[in-house]
């Protein structure tokens, strides 16, 4: 019996020696990845998409070299074409376009507007039209309008809202010929998310 066993196992390790090892599997292929937590980040990926978003505001998606516009997997960021301190323009940057591209980008945190509420009645139209619907996610703060005086230009107006005890909500809304325009030290009820903003540092092709 305890030949047999012997015998078992020197066959096995015959076998074994004369068998070839299977080769480890390729590395897998680089993955687009973007950190989209608040703070100034780096990535490489495919400029897919640069188109204007309204003066002097450009869009732009960079992903993996698989995407195309809009894909769920991509990155989004808004670019200011009078941005303070850069050198880029949107004529540098449209010939990137299908190209792979270094890019540097900051992301901080953005109040979203749901409704603003002046004695019960809205004074706040949404960009797409659409009426306001409750949801989970909504915080809101009354208090004292500040902000909207500000000369208004191609960019929004800086809007406050100060609560009594100090706490303070600020986002950015065009207020010229909106009913917001007239809220001036007057208290509202702003209800709002939180989200991001992701805005453009710096873009350049990858080596």
């Amino acid at each position: 019996m305890r030949l047999a066993v012997y015998a078992a196992i020197a066959s096995a390790l015959m076998i074994t020696g004369c068998t070839q090892a299977t080769p480890p599997p390729p590395a897998a292929a680089s993955v687009f990845t973007a950190d989209t937590t608040a703070g100034r980040h780096e990535t490489t990926g495919v400029l897919h998409v640069f188109r204007d978003a309204g003066y002097p505001m450009f869009f732009l998606e960079v992903g993996p070299a698989d995407a195309a516009a809009d894909d769920p997997r991509n990155l989004g960021i808004l670019f200011n074409n009078e941005g303070e301190g850069t050198a880029l323009q949107s004529e540098q940057i449209s010939p990137m376009v299908g190209k792979s591209v270094n890019v540097t980008y900051e992301v901080t945190p953005e109040v979203d507007v749901r409704e603003i509420l002046q004695d019960s009645r809205s004074i706040h139209t949404s960009p797409d039209g659409s009426p306001y619907v409750p949801a989970a996610s909504d915080q809101t703060i009354t208090g004292v309008v500040s902000g909207i005086m500000q000369t208004e230009g191609d960019l929004p107006t800086r809007v406050t809202i100060t609560a009594p005890d100090g706490a303070k909500v600020e986002f950015d809304a065009f207020v010229s010929g909106s009913p917001l325009e007239n809220a001036e030290g007057k208290t509202v009820t702003l209800i709002y998310t939180m989200g991001t903003r992701t805005d453009l540092v710096g873009l350049t092709l990858a080596q």
